[in-house]
């Protein structure tokens, strides 16, 4: 299991630093991009399309060394992807067919590993929906940071990785 890693460049945060250690914890091996590549919108949030489309070069470049050719891979992203979906799932197959694995991605703007548990829409019972995969990749863990900080924290400690 893959995670980017949460606290990093302009979203650095005591909040963000937790995230990383818990998902440490589970032993997920955290990545690392150099996300200041990334030409951002005004928001400061999101990758322009441009952006988005040299994150998506590199990421697939980065996957592409992990991940062997016959195996599938499972990524759960929030905005980071899913910002620039459109009808046709635009960055979603602009990503997709960058990667030589097998590959399902579940992008939801708004999602991370406790942010939209409400809704049923967090990573973790997103992941509950999809069939067994060799590999799997978490894209996201920002919106968390905004979140109950103890609630995220409890949640990925309570996380079954083994029922996976």
């Amino acid at each position: 299991m893959f995670a980017l890693r949460v606290n990093t460049y302009i979203w650095k945060s005591p909040e963000a630093k937790l995230v990383d250690k818990a998902l440490k914890k589970k032993n997920i091996k955290l990545l690392h991009l150099n996300w200041k590549n990334y030409s951002l919108v005004e928001d400061n949030m999101h990758f322009t399309l441009d952006g988005y489309k040299l994150f998506a070069q590199d990421l697939s470049k980065r996957i592409n060394k992990i991940c062997d050719i016959d195996k599938s891979l499972l990524i759960l992203s929030d905005s980071t992807v899913d910002y620039w979906n459109d009808h046709n799932m635009f960055a979603d197959n602009y990503l997709k067919t960058r990667i030589n694995c097998k590959v399902t991605l579940d992008s939801l703007c708004g999602s991370g590993f406790y942010s939209m548990k409400n809704t049923n829409q967090n990573f973790i019972n997103r992941l509950k929906m999809h069939r067994k995969f060799d590999y799997y990749l978490f894209i996201g863990g920002w919106n968390d940071t905004f979140c109950d900080m103890d609630l995220v924290l409890k949640t990925i400690s309570d996380w079954k990785i083994n029922s996976v």
